[in-house]
């Protein structure tokens, strides 16, 4: 039976707590050992996890987004190529760039034993459309936009301070401090760019999330 509105409103508060149970079926295969003399293989199984087990939603939502911005457009013209379902260059080169990032930072991150990172970027990346339904207005034909901006308030904040607070306590100051400045950085222009073009979508979320990942294992080896 499928959800209702309401129902997935409420799930959306819930984001980071879906992203800690992400986090941590993509470790077992590295906690347990698998390919345990290939940390390259290792990490581009993390990342193969991440793109199947989320149907690559996110990376489909980072692409969009490059596209709509490398485009030049605005008004309708930056919302239709946003929903354009081919992808462009600029699509292309940042899904690439991404997930080459993706893999080299999970194998630096491995290289060093550091699971905890590998764990937890998932759960801090999902802090950040939440944080953005907070601070931008959703686009009104955006359906994503319009739950997250309804979703219960005091959980998802609950669930977002906890999130994000665990930078302080599984990290160094400069990479705590790194990824807070990064992460603000990154949600700060997708505000501008969210108040430009009649608010944000499912899209603006799925670049953030992708962002918010590379920004924890970027954080990682700082």
């Amino acid at each position: 039976m499928a959800a209702s509105e309401r129902e997935m409103s409420l799930a959306c508060a819930y984001y980071p707590a879906v992203g800690t149970v992400l986090g941590a079926v993509l470790v077992l295969p590295s906690y347990f050992g698998v390919f345990p003399d290939h940390i390259w293989v290792q990490a581009w199984l993390y990342v193969f996890m991440s793109a199947w087990l989320t149907r690559a939603l996110h990376l489909d939502g980072l692409a969009d987004v490059l596209d709509a911005l490398g485009s030049a457009r605005s008004g309708e013209a930056f919302q239709a190529v946003l929903k354009d379902s081919r992808m462009g260059a600029f699509g292309c080169a940042g899904l690439i760039l991404a997930i080459a990032g993706q893999i080299i930072l999970a194998a630096a991150c491995l290289r060093d034993g550091l699971l905890i990172p590998l764990f937890y970027a998932p759960v801090f990346a999902r802090c950040l459309p939440f944080l953005l339904s907070r601070i931008a207005p959703p686009n009104p034909q955006a359906k994503l936009g319009a739950l997250l901006a309804s979703a219960p308030l005091l959980p998802a904040l609950l669930l977002a301070v906890v999130g994000i607070g665990g930078l302080f306590f599984l990290f160094s100051m400069p990479g705590s401090l790194s990824a807070i400045a990064l992460a603000a950085l990154c949600l700060a222009m997708l505000r501008r760019l969210a108040m430009r073009e009649g608010g944000y979508n499912g899209d603006f979320c799925g670049f953030a999330i992708v962002c918010g990942e590379i920004i924890i294992l970027l954080a990682a080896i700082v």
